[in-house]
């Protein structure tokens, strides 16, 4: 009897972690460091991805000062703001305060083609730049950085390649870099989302369950080796479903460094 009560409180205090602690309190700031030849002087830079904002409460003012304390030179996210019921005030609240903070690049996510106007309402604020579908020469510290986001339905056809400037490319869902193939051969970086990690992550059992039922590519957080360019992945910071396990909200900082090699 003693051993059923402590395994169902441990499960009650699994249940609580995931709901109430993991999903709203524990952002993780993940650092990343890149270094390249086409870069002369240190950038650094913030992405976020995957709001998915209800109401606006504590755990988005958590996010904003944070993101405020790392002083990054750009942002850029890569989409889905909205979930079930958004609240259109909280939706322009967060990215009013975030473009306060520093320019913002940004691109759409699927959940929201549910209500475009919405989003772009949010997206008016000076300093956010929403490059869907397009290109966009960033000046920072006196070296250009080429911006590009890839449309989440149609394929992008017509592309300028600029050789020698440092090139990310923002795509929300990871496959979608599948139909830019060509195109990705030709990027530094691809900043992605949409994924959320895995959300609920049990090592080796979610990958497989992502991989066969969410018919997902292989890749689902992290750094990876894409083609002849690099694939990052954030998981997220909110959701459609307000759950998490040892899979934290991510602000992810990327320090790009010349190559001293």
């Amino acid at each position: 009897m003693k051993k059923r009560g402590l395994i169902f409180l441990v499960f009650l205090l699994l249940i609580l972690y995931s709901f109430f602690i993991e999903p709203s309190i524990l952002i993780m700031n993940k650092k990343v460091d890149i270094e390249s030849e086409k870069i002369n002087e240190d950038i650094k830079f913030v992405q976020i991805s995957d709001l998915h904002i209800k109401k606006f409460y504590f755990f988005h003012s958590i996010i904003l000062k944070k993101i405020k304390k790392i002083e990054p030179d750009f942002i850029v996210y890569t989409g889905d703001s909205l979930a079930n019921n958004s609240d259109q005030k909280s939706l322009e609240k967060f990215f009013r305060e975030l473009s306060e903070i520093s320019d913002i690049y940004v691109i759409y996510g699927n959940w929201d083609f549910q209500d475009l106007n919405e989003v772009n309402k949010a997206y008016a604020y000076e300093n956010i730049h929403l490059i869907e579908g397009k290109s966009e020469l960033v000046e920072v510290k006196g070296q250009k950085i080429l911006l590009t986001g890839l449309p989440m339905f149609y394929k992008l056809e017509n592309f300028e390649n600029f050789e020698n400037f440092y090139s990310i490319f923002l795509t929300h869902v990871p496959d979608n870099a599948k139909k830019h193939i060509e195109l990705i051969d030709q990027s530094d970086l691809i900043l992605a989302g949409h994924t959320h990690g895995g959300q609920i992550y049990i090592p080796f059992l979610t990958k497989f369950l992502v991989n066969k039922i969410g018919n997902y590519s292989e890749f689902l957080r992290g750094m990876h080796d894409y083609n002849n360019s690099k694939l990052y992945i954030n998981r997220g910071l909110g959701s459609w479903l307000n759950v998490r396990f040892l899979n934290s909200p991510e602000i992810t900082i990327f320090y790009l460094k010349k190559d001293e090699e």
